[in-house]
């Protein structure tokens, strides 16, 4: 019993706290220490990028992060994704780009496309069979594609891009809608 305890201590602290070898095979188990590296090999290799965001705090996180995902590295399944936990207490900002402000603990697959990349997310508590069934047939759920999984220094130049032009859309429809409205009343 003793022995297997160990085991999986041992287990755990290689999925979660070191980098696998990272290889050029498809079938490689890429585990990474953070989201850029774990990106960077997404990109580079042509895998999807599986990242589970969670809290040290939360219960199910703790349970997916020490139970669950090690069974699904165990079966096999995260043979052809590059992988990464975020911790959304140390990491706000992107745990708030990935979750977009959704509860933890969430898992989140981006997969390349010929129309760019889908996102799928999973939330809360899952067994070991439902992360596997997501990880290995997650079409896009509602086949809408979303933008390349970005990079950490991508994210915080886009950031002020993308807020400007939020303002410049809503300053466009304001104006649609006000000359829309004249444009009625005369």
């Amino acid at each position: 019993m003793f022995v297997s305890l160990c085991a999986a201590v041992v287990l755990q602290g290689a999925l979660f706290s070191a980098e696998a070898s990272v290889g050029q095979d498809a079938n490689t188990v890429v585990l990474h220490d953070t989201y850029a590296e774990a990106h960077r090999d997404a990109v580079k290799l042509g895998k999807p990028l599986l990242v589970m965001v969670g809290t040290d705090w939360c219960g199910p996180c703790q349970m997916m992060k020490r139970e669950i995902l090690p069974k699904v590295r165990e079966h096999g399944a995260l043979r052809k994704v590059a992988f990464a936990f975020v911790n959304a207490d140390k990491d706000q900002e992107l745990a708030q780009e990935i979750t977009g402000g959704g509860p933890v603990p969430q898992l989140a697959l981006y997969r390349k496309s010929g129309e760019g990349w889908t996102r799928q997310i999973l939330v809360g508590l899952q067994t070991v069979e439902e992360v596997e069934k997501f990880v290995q047939d997650a079409p896009s759920a509602d086949g809408k594609s979303e933008k390349e999984p970005r990079s950490v220094e991508e994210r915080k130049h886009a950031q002020s891009i993308e807020t400007s032009k939020d303002v410049s859309a809503n300053a466009v429809r304001t104006a649609r809608r006000v000359v829309g409205d004249e444009g009625k009343s005369s």
